[in-house]
């Protein structure tokens, strides 16, 4: 089978085995995976070299390994790819298995064999039956949605208040969407990208601002500071953008990653009183999201900007690191199933 693999000096699409489903395990056909920002900037220690990428992926159960129950050949499924945590630490026991230093071990797509690839495996304890009226295309958004409720919840985000959205990339844009079904009365996306702006327009923001364009922080000081930002674009100096722009007492929430330190002076912490947090993947906010997926409160397929094959998966990885205006490729992993419409 084909599959796109990590190597420090990145991705190549190589030709595997098909796997084997071992002890509980599920062997997938995969639909559709998606490629996320981290497999963009894909880089060692996090990703070890040889696995297989991809862990935003619909498949279909094509086999069961020995011990595997619950699940039945022919079903639709997304898989968790942050689930197998140790459950014995304080943080598990505490319910944050988001937080348990396991997952650093066992991740999906970049430590355990992921979706780019036509097949792969997957713990039952990893996996969720999808309902039937979502998609497989649709559900490769599972995961940064995710992502997304996760930040939103960690905020504490309530109706009425106001919020601003910095970056509108995949996360920043589900944050506005979900947001804005959360009741906001008003909600700011901060982006240089005219097309994202334009996604950030159609998924419930009021107004958006060109960064390139107009000053962040002298716009906010005289239009008004809001309760909320959300600091999504990954860039280490917004965070004392948001800081500064935030209102007194607000609330910052960094979900964007960087390995560059975040500059800003402590008197603008201080003396603002704000609530600075992080936010990292997510906990019970997979299921939620698969929920809110097949309820339909939360449309996410706008934001799919491009179904392309396999084989045009290394081309699909330069397209996204080139291109501003690109928000979600999909890998189409399946060549039969669904009509590819975006």
């Amino acid at each position: 089978m084909k599959a796109i693999v990590f190597h420090p000096s990145g991705p190549r699409l190589e030709e595997r085995p098909v796997p084997v489903a071992g002890q509980n395990e599920l062997l997938l056909k995969v639909e559709y995976c998606g490629i996320c920002g981290s497999d963009i900037h894909a880089g060692e220690p996090d990703f070890h070299p040889g696995t297989i990428m991809g862990h935003e992926f619909s498949a279909t159960v094509v086999d069961l390994g020995p011990g595997a129950t619950g699940f039945a050949v022919g079903d639709r499924v997304v898989v968790h790819p942050n689930a197998q945590v140790c459950g014995e630490c304080e943080e598990c026991r505490r319910g944050l298995t988001n937080l348990c230093a396991g997952v650093w071990k066992t991740a999906t797509g970049l430590v355990r064999d992921g979706g780019l690839a036509s097949f792969t495996t997957a713990k039952t304890g990893s996996t969720h039956k999808l309902p039937d009226s979502v998609d497989f295309a649709t559900a490769a958004l599972v995961e940064p949605l995710a992502v997304a409720l996760h930040a939103v919840r960690r905020s504490g985000f309530a109706i009425g208040q106001t919020a601003v959205v910095l970056g509108a990339g995949p996360i920043g844009l589900l944050v506005t969407t979900l947001l804005a079904a959360a009741g906001a009365s008003e909600i700011t996306v901060v982006e240089p990208s005219p097309t994202r702006r334009k996604y950030a327009l159609q998924q419930g923001a009021q107004y958006v601002i060109d960064p390139n364009a107009v000053d962040t922080v002298d716009h906010f000081d005289q239009a008004g500071q809001p309760d909320y930002v959300f600091e999504c674009s990954g860039v280490a100096e917004l965070v004392g953008i948001a800081i500064r722009i935030v209102r007194k007492r607000g609330v910052v929430t960094v979900s964007g990653f960087s390995r560059r330190p975040p500059q800003f002076a402590a008197a603008d912490l201080l003396h603002k009183e704000v609530s600075l947090m992080g936010s990292f993947i997510y906990t019970h906010e997979f299921a939620e999201a698969i929920s809110l997926l097949a309820s339909g409160k939360i449309d996410a397929r706008p934001l799919i900007s491009g179904i392309v094959s396999l084989d045009e998966g290394l081309d699909a990885f330069a397209k996204m690191k080139s291109s501003p205006d690109v928000v979600k490729l999909l890998i189409r992993a399946s060549h039969d199933g669904e009509q590819d419409t975006v």
